[in-house]
Parts: structure tokens; sequence; C-alpha cells
């Protein structure tokens, strides 16, 4: 699995980007990161879940049901306080 990488976009793009970033009060880069992870998660929202039974069939490690609990938790969070701005 990959570590992440860099996207690059034109400046047009960079500056749409800025711009609609300001209006939501956030960083540029984090406003980008809130958009991709949206758009993946509604082109397929079982990714994660699939990417983690893959994991746990290679491994054969697990994360406890509390620990996915508060992660779950925290991305919920995360999400809410992002759409208030």
């Amino acid at each position: 699995m990959a570590d992440g990488f860099d996207i690059h976009i034109s400046p047009e793009q960079a500056a749409h980007l800025r711009a609609a970033a300001q209006t939501q009060g956030v960083d540029p880069a984090d406003y980008a990161r809130q958009l991709l992870e949206a758009a993946l998660d509604a082109a397929d929202p079982l990714a994660v879940s699939r990417a983690r039974l893959a994991e746990y069939d290679r491994t054969g490690e697990f994360v406890p049901a509390d620990r996915a609990l508060a992660d779950f938790k925290a991305a919920v969070e995360r999400r809410l306080a992002a759409r208030r701005g």
C-alpha cells in the first residue's frame, strides 16, 4: 500500500481551489484532501472495508472494536467540523 503521493494541478485549478477553500475558512491542502476523501467515499463507500479485510487476510492482525469505533467517531467529528467551517 502506498504511503501517499503528490498531485499537481494547473495554476487555474490552484486558484479555484484557493478561492473555494477560503470560502470554507480552511487551508487549500486540507480542503483538497476533504474533497478527495468525499469523492472516494462516494465512488466506493466500501473501499476502506475491503482494504482492511485484505490486510487482515494478509497479516491476520485486526483492529480491536473499541479502537475501530474510536477511529470512526473521530472521522465523523472531523467531517462535521469541516462542514461547520
